[in-house]
């Protein structure tokens, strides 16, 4: 039997992330026996390198990793801390050409930003004092990504889009809650509710 969460006094459960290859019935394993939280995982693009945030348990330090799945080698892509909190909510969003895109709060607000191969940050993508409250969707062959974001207001919920060039557009507007599933191909469906209108 194992306990899901410790009685007072013990210690945490220590978590081992595998990969298991159908080729070969391999597993490769990244053992860690520090007491932390596993979250965000990804794949790269080319699918052997699975990404993750591997996150203290005081909370205000967080690595951002690449394990490699057949070698089981990791290395550190880079390190983000904070005096309050991190709280790493996304995994990242590779373009095709290696680039990703990560959902961060480091200047405050949570935004995206654009990172290079080798997890050097390129450029905020968003700024301002308002926050992307939800990811609704991501092409990585157009380098586009859907956002719920708080804006004209932190009561407002609109739809927005950002591309990797840093282009950013409203696609809603006004007050009232808009959220949305990101179909393909550039559609998407807009669910709308405000104070007057049910959803």
């Amino acid at each position: 039997d194992t306990e899901l969460y410790p009685m007072a006094g013990e210690g945490s459960e220590i978590v081992s992330i595998g990969v298991y290859c159908f080729d070969n019935e391999n597993i490769v394993y990244y053992k860690d026996n520090e007491d932390s939280y596993k979250t965000c995982m990804s794949w790269g693009p080319d699918g052997r390198f699975l990404y993750f945030s591997i996150v203290s348990r005081s909370q205000k330090e967080c690595d951002i990793v690449r394990f490699d799945a057949i070698t089981g080698d990791l290395s550190r892509l880079f390190s983000e801390s904070r005096h309050d909190y991190v709280e790493p909510q996304n995994p990242l969003f590779f373009l095709d050409d290696g680039r990703f895109l990560r959902v961060s709060r480091t200047a405050g607000f949570n935004h995206v930003y654009l990172h290079d191969k080798d997890g050097s940050c390129i450029a905020p993508l968003t700024k301002g004092e308002w926050e992307v409250s939800q990811v609704c969707g991501f092409d990585s062959k157009q380098g586009l990504m859907l956002l719920q974001v708080t804006l004209p207001s932190p009561l407002d919920r609109n739809i927005a889009v950002v591309s990797a060039d840093g282009t950013f557009r409203l696609l809603t507007s006004g007050h009232g809650s808009h959220s949305a599933v990101y179909l393909e191909n550039g559609y998407w469906l807009d669910i709308f509710s405000d104070l007057n209108e049910p959803r």
